[in-house]
């Protein structure tokens, strides 16, 4: 009975694991596919302007969303 149930955790534990690599793993596209434009501006990748992020980095007010595509995916530019 404990064998069953530690190989029933262990299947658990790896489906977890392969679903959050598939959900990231489409966050990377989606980063890589879609380009922004900040206030008229092209993406500047120099800089990351310009680049869309599942959230705009830098709680130090560095970077600022200059536009939403969806609830999570922001436009995001430095400030």
């Amino acid at each position: 009975m404990k064998t069953q149930v530690l190989a029933l955790f262990v299947l658990c534990v790896l489906f977890c694991l392969a679903e959050s690599r598939t959900t990231l793993n489409k966050r990377n596209d989606i980063e890589k596919r879609i380009e922004c434009k900040c206030e008229g501006d092209a993406p500047d990748l120099s800089h990351m302007t310009g680049t869309v992020y599942f959230s705009c980095k830098g709680g130090d007010g560095s970077w600022s969303k200059c536009n939403t595509y969806t609830a999570v995916a922001d436009c995001c530019h430095q400030a």
